[in-house]
C-alpha cells in the first residue's frame, strides 16, 4: 500500500497539484533536500515544490519497494536523484531527496 500511496503522491506533484499532494502528507512531514535542507509541515513543503516546480522541476520514476524502503528515481535541476519515502500509517510522514 505504501507504493501506492507514494505514487499517487508522485503523480499530483507531476501534474502540479500541490494541494492534492498534500492529502498524502501527515500535518507535519518533513522533506529533507541537499540544497534546501528540511522543510517541515505541508505549506513549507508545498512552498519548496512550487518554487522547484517554477525552476524548471524535474521527472521522477515510479515509486518501488527496494528493500523495504520506499523510492523513485528522477533527474532535474540537482543532477540524477532518489526520493526515499518513510510514512505513519498510510500518509507520508517523511521525504528525503538525495543526489545520485
Amino acid at each position: 500500500m505504501s507504493v501506492e500511496i507514494a505514487q499517487k503522491y508522485i503523480n499530483a506533484v507531476q501534474s502540479k497539484d500541490f494541494d492534492g499532494a498534500m492529502m498524502f502528507l501527515t500535518d507535519d512531514a518533513e522533506l529533507e533536500t541537499p540544497i534546501m535542507g528540511t522543510k517541515r509541515g505541508k505549506e513549507k513543503i508545498k512552498g519548496t515544490l512550487k518554487m522547484i516546480s517554477k525552476m524548471g522541476g524535474g521527472n521522477l520514476s515510479q515509486a518501488e519497494d527496494k528493500n523495504g524502503t520506499i523510492v523513485a528515481f528522477g533527474s532535474g535541476q540537482m543532477g540524477k536523484m532518489i526520493l526515499s519515502f518513510g510514512f505513519e500509517g498510510d500518509k507520508i510522514n517523511w521525504m528525503s531527496v538525495q543526489r545520485i
